[in-house]
């Protein structure tokens, strides 16, 4: 028995009925079904686009999240002096160095070592004897000039004045104008010379042999001319007062004119003539006597000083006198004025000046000592020492700048050819003023300067501002344009 449609499963039934149906229902059927196809398929696509917004991988979501914000680096405004310095090692030397070595010897023929009172090391102090040659001594006197010649009566001149003021601190003043050699000067000399021992110096050898016949003949002219001219004025009163003949009471003769002018003629020449006598012993004794060679005299700057080299002994001979000179000095004195000599580095020369403040530190002795700058010579570059030569102490052997340094207070004795620290400093402010790092310090495209302050809130404030002394990693700055920046305030250094 065969089986009806509603046997059938219902697709089978829905392709039965659709076949059966009109073509125009059949047709009406189809598109109804396409069309809920077709919206069936868009609604998928906007779920699963809808679902790709929200659903993400972790590495989209990681993207998406971008990169963590920057962490700002900050440090706070400071308020101090700021100082810039510059380092370098120095040799503690002498002021300057003065060779002894006499080239006569008053009333000598040979030059020979009488006595060294003093040897290497020793103190020196104004007034001593340095040594003794052919029996003369060589006085250490203070002064800055150097002796360059033989100081005599009549002399005028810096030296001259420079010799009265030695003798004034060492007790032996004069009253002769400063910088003239007069008899006052010859009496301080001749002070001097006595309380040391000696005979002074004079300008006629010992004794004064050589003045005393020129003085004598100028003294002898003078009587002459005055005996001449005694006998001239009594010649001029007898002719113009003629006495009476012998015997005679009669009146005197008138005066014979010719006679008379006669008689004014001759002493008119004797007068001059003994006037000229006059001047010449006068000159000859204000140009003679007590003298001070400059062969006994050595004037040093500054006392204490110190006899660096003694290069001779008792009764060693150094030469005839007016001979060749000896290979080097009897005696080498350093002054008493210390100083420091170093050598800067090329690029330093350029932050140093002359009168910049320097730290004198000597580590062996742990003291420091203020001092300036004293000079910057130019560039030298010494020769290399010799194989196995020692270095030469505090740099000194190195190319760059000499540079001498002048100590605020004097620097012991002990101290010389000590190696020491130089601290120059090359600018600082005068008082407390506001520091940032420099990493803070920023110019911008106008080439304004500024710091960024960050506040509690974490908001920034820029800050315009001037930059001044930059030491250590720091820098002055100043606000500017109104701008506030107080000490304490976080400043950006970097992130």
């Amino acid at each position: 028995m065969s089986e009806g449609p509603s046997a059938l499963p219902a697709p089978a039934q829905a392709a039965v009925a659709e076949q059966a149906a009109p073509p125009a229902a059949r047709l009406v059927r189809r598109q109804r079904i396409f069309i809920g196809a077709a919206c069936a398929a868009t609604l998928v696509s906007v779920g699963a686009l809808v679902a790709s917004t929200w659903i993400k991988s972790p590495a989209q979501q990681l993207a998406d999240q971008g990169a963590p914000g920057a962490s700002l680096l900050t440090a706070p405004v400071g308020k101090q002096v700021l100082s810039k310095t510059v380092t370098v090692r120095g040799t503690v030397i002498a002021g300057g160095a003065i060779s002894v070595q006499p080239t006569t010897a008053q009333g000598a023929a040979t030059l020979v070592v009488t006595a060294l009172p003093k040897k290497a090391g020793s103190q020196v102090a104004a007034g001593e004897v340095l040594a003794q040659v052919s029996g003369r001594p060589v006085i250490a006197l203070p002064g800055p000039l150097p002796a360059y010649r033989d100081l005599k009566p009549g002399d005028r001149g810096p030296d001259v004045a420079q010799l009265q003021n030695a003798l004034k601190q060492l007790g032996h003043a004069d009253s002769d104008e400063s910088g003239v050699f007069g008899p006052g000067t010859k009496e301080a000399i001749t002070g001097l010379y006595r309380q040391l021992g000696y005979e002074p110096p004079t300008t006629g050898g010992p004794g004064g042999a050589k003045d005393a016949a020129q003085l004598a003949a100028a003294k002898k002219a003078v009587t002459l001319g005055r005996r001449a001219v005694d006998i001239d004025k009594a010649a001029l009163a007898a002719a113009q007062n003629p006495a009476p003949p012998a015997g005679s009471s009669t009146a005197p003769p008138p005066a014979d004119a010719a006679t008379v002018a006669k008689a004014k003629q001759q002493l008119g020449f004797d007068s001059q003539d003994l006037a000229e006598a006059q001047d010449a012993y006068d000159r000859l004794v204000a140009t003679t006597g007590v003298d001070f060679p400059m062969d006994e005299l050595v004037f040093i700057p500054s006392f204490p000083a110190t006899v660096a080299a003694v290069n001779g002994s008792v009764g060693g001979t150094l030469g005839a006198v007016g001979g060749s000179a000896p290979a080097g000095p009897l005696l080498t004195v350093d002054t008493g004025s210390l100083g420091v000599g170093a050598i800067l580095p090329q690029g330093e020369n350029e932050l140093v000046k002359a009168t910049m403040p320097v730290v004198i530190g000597n580590d062996t002795h742990g003291q420091s000592v203020p001092g300036t700058v004293g000079s910057i010579g130019p560039f030298t570059a010494p020769a290399a020492p010799a194989q196995g030569a020692a270095a030469a102490p505090g740099g000194q052997g190195q190319p760059g700048y000499p540079m001498t340094v002048t100590p605020s207070t004097p620097l012991p004795a002990s101290w010389l050819g000590a190696g020491v620290t130089l601290t120059i400093t090359t600018g600082s402010t005068s008082g407390p003023v506001l520091v940032v790092p420099a990493a803070a310090v920023t110019t911008g495209a106008d080439r304004s300067v500024s710091v960024t302050v960050l506040a509690a809130d974490r908001t920034q404030r820029r800050v315009p501002v001037t930059p001044g002394v930059d030491a250590a990693g720091l820098v002055e700055v100043t606000p500017v344009d109104g701008a506030v920046l107080n000490p304490g305030d976080n400043v950006v250094t970097g992130q």
